[in-house]
């Protein structure tokens, strides 16, 4: 069995808040983990709502099933931003920046 020992921080730096976010998914599916840094540049709501979705959306992609994890990647991350320019993505951002 693999064990992972990991920590995270995190800095504010010169923004009057902080904007990033990040994940620590460990075995979010047996053998598979997953860590992110989403780094806040298009947004703190923009980063928050990866931190929120982008597992979800990762396990539902079909080159993930196929253990296609790379093209699962970028496929998830074209998802993220065409969800993002919709109107329904830009009243998450809304809703999450409230």
């Amino acid at each position: 069995m693999l064990q992972f020992k990991f920590g995270a921080s995190s800095m504010q730096g010169w923004r009057k808040s902080n904007e990033d976010a990040h994940i620590m998914a460990v075995d979010f599916v047996p053998g598979i983990s997953l860590f992110a840094v989403f780094d806040g540049h298009g947004g703190s709501e923009v980063a928050k709502y990866c931190d929120d979705h982008f597992v979800s959306i990762l396990m539902e992609d079909e080159e993930f099933t196929k253990k296609n994890y790379e093209a699962a990647l970028i496929s998830t991350f074209v998802k993220i931003d065409r969800q993002l320019i919709s109107p329904a993505g830009k009243k998450a951002l809304e809703k999450i920046g409230k």
